[in-house]
């Protein structure tokens, strides 16, 4: 699955899961994502990632992210205090990096 971190409908940051763990992190912009998720730019795993869409959805149980993104129907459109800050789920291998938009700067 990829999780998109958009701002204004922009991407900012990508994360790629395999089986339960990150596999790819491909940061667009180091500040945004500085504010979106910090521990992107570090050393991101899943559960720091589960804990931030938890406290994004204010989500009391512990959830996959399979869960959440079933449950927010494939967007997190509404983030309070973040406004322009979505989040996207793409389940599957669908190539999203096809827009010039992404590059990549963190392998895992």
């Amino acid at each position: 699955m990829n999780i998109i971190f958009k701002v204004n409908d922009k991407p900012i940051l990508v994360i790629e899961t395999i089986n339960n763990s990150i596999t790819k992190v491909d940061i667009i912009s180091e500040s945004l994502t500085q504010a979106a998720f910090p521990a992107a730019l570090e050393h991101p795993n899943i559960a720091n990632l589960n804990n931030l869409l938890r406290i994004y959805t204010n989500t009391v149980i512990e959830m996959s992210l399979e869960d959440i993104a079933e449950k927010y129907d494939g967007e997190i459109s509404f983030i309070e205090f973040k406004p322009n800050l979505t989040i996207h789920f793409i389940k599957g291998k669908n190539d999203i990096r096809k827009d010039n938009d992404f590059k990549i700067t963190e392998q895992m």
